[in-house]
């Protein structure tokens, strides 16, 4: 399980900004990776699991101006979980 709650657990989001963070909590996983679908962007990320439970927070993800898809993916024993957030560049 994995879900993005920075900078919101809304599916969608607006900013101005030429860069977004974004972090959240992840069970069962070894490995998380976030990418700017829409740009075909890797960020890098930070974890820090506790036990099977965790947080993460990636790099400044730049953004291209309209919609840009950020699509986070935790990889473990059971499979892969993925979330997705929608950030409206204005």
């Amino acid at each position: 399980m994995i879900v993005i709650e920075q900078p919101t657990a809304d599916p969608t989001y607006a900013t101005s900004q030429k860069e977004i963070t974004v972090g959240g909590r992840v069970e069962n996983a070894t490995s998380v990776s976030v990418t700017n679908v829409t740009t075909h962007s890797p960020s890098n990320v930070s974890a820090n699991f506790q036990g099977n439970a965790g947080t993460w927070i990636s790099d400044p993800i730049p953004l291209a101006p309209g919609d840009n898809e950020i699509e986070v993916s935790a990889k473990g024993d059971t499979g892969v979980a993925r979330d997705t957030l929608v950030v409206r560049r204005q």
